[in-house]
């Protein structure tokens, strides 16, 4: 325990916490993981320990440390780390804002969805947005519920790596082409997902429009109208 401890308060020093103790950074993990170590490593009046025997964690504060210790080390920076820590729901609304608040600033129409085929309009283009984090010992990222049917004409794909985001805009019907069936096979027809690797996306994702924010516009009517042709 005392070195699970000791391990938890060392991640705690690296960054403040900005949280108020929700478990998104290493302050409030140390601060909330450590006290449930410390709960259950106490001697109680029914497990008395003793004389001359150190005292024992239970078997949930020993599991408790593994699972903190074994935790994703690869998301060292901060403000990276907290969205790797977000659960689903948050992350895919940080999602929809990031990609809002990106087109926006660039002078786009952004406007809300009509239907709930889409996250968003973007000068007239419906588009739906999916954020990844990283798959735990990998360099791959998982957009997933990719849907067949919906009322969309691209993809916006943001993926957070541990160090930096990336955001690829993509034709609907290239990425469900690409895609397997989250259940069923490639031929599915229920919801898909597309597994792409940090280092080697497809090609056919064009650019990285973090990198190179001055093609996003091009890159969003680009891809409406191939969508369209294939119609």
């Amino acid at each position: 325990m005392t070195d699970a401890l000791a391990q938890l308060e060392n991640a705690a020093a690296a960054t403040g916490c900005v949280c108020s103790t929700q478990l998104r950074c290493a302050t409030c993990t140390y601060n909330a993981v450590g006290n449930i170590l410390r709960w259950f490593s106490a001697p109680t009046d029914d497990h008395e320990t003793a004389p001359g025997q150190p005292s024992q964690p239970s078997l949930l504060a020993e599991l408790v440390a593994e699972y903190a210790a074994s935790a994703d080390e690869s998301y060292e920076n901060p403000l990276f780390r907290q969205v790797k820590q977000f659960k689903p729901r948050r992350t895919g609304k940080l999602g929809e804002d990031y990609v809002k608040r990106f087109f926006a600033r660039l002078g786009a129409t952004v406007s809300p969805p009509t239907n709930n085929g889409h996250d968003l309009i973007i000068d007239g283009v419906r588009v739906e947005v999916k954020t990844s984090t990283m798959w735990q010992g990998t360099e791959a990222f998982r957009f997933s519920q990719l849907r067949p049917h919906a009322d969309l004409e691209a993809f916006a794909l943001l993926a957070v790596a541990p160090d930096r985001e990336r955001l690829w805009l993509v034709r609907r019907q290239q990425l469900l082409d690409a895609a397997n069936g989250q259940h069923t096979g490639k031929n599915a027809q229920e919801t898909r997902w597309i597994q792409v690797t940090d280092t080697a996306p497809p090609r056919w994702f064009g650019r990285d429009l973090v990198r190179h924010p001055g093609g996003a516009q091009r890159r969003l009517h680009t891809v409406a109208t191939r969508a369209a042709t294939a119609a």
